[in-house]
């Protein structure tokens, strides 16, 4: 006799989906995206530049010796960062 494949639920199938993107994205980098800053996109921009692709700790360290006011707005998001993993910078500042 055969074996008939039990049928799986579209539902459930959305499920598997999301849980195996997140669990993706929990071991991949770090992503910091800002929005609604009331500060200049160039500013930001230029912020930014300096530590995309860092380590958390790494761009931590660099953005407590800037003087742009951003960077202050940066380290205050990258803080709450887990330190293991890099820094993928996805800039939207909206005014």
């Amino acid at each position: 006799m055969e074996t008939a494949e039990k049928k799986v639920k579209r539902s459930v199938l959305k499920r598997e989906k999301l849980k195996a993107v997140k669990e993706a994205a929990s071991s991949g980098p770090a992503t910091a995206r800002l929005k609604n800053v009331p500060t200049s996109p160039r500013k930001m921009r230029l912020v930014a530049d300096l530590i995309r692709g860092q380590r958390v700790n790494k761009a931590l360290n660099i953005l407590k010796y800037e003087a742009m006011h951003p960077s202050f707005l940066w380290k205050n998001y990258c803080s709450r960062l887990s330190p293991t993993g890099r820094l993928k910078i996805a800039t939207s500042v909206m005014l």
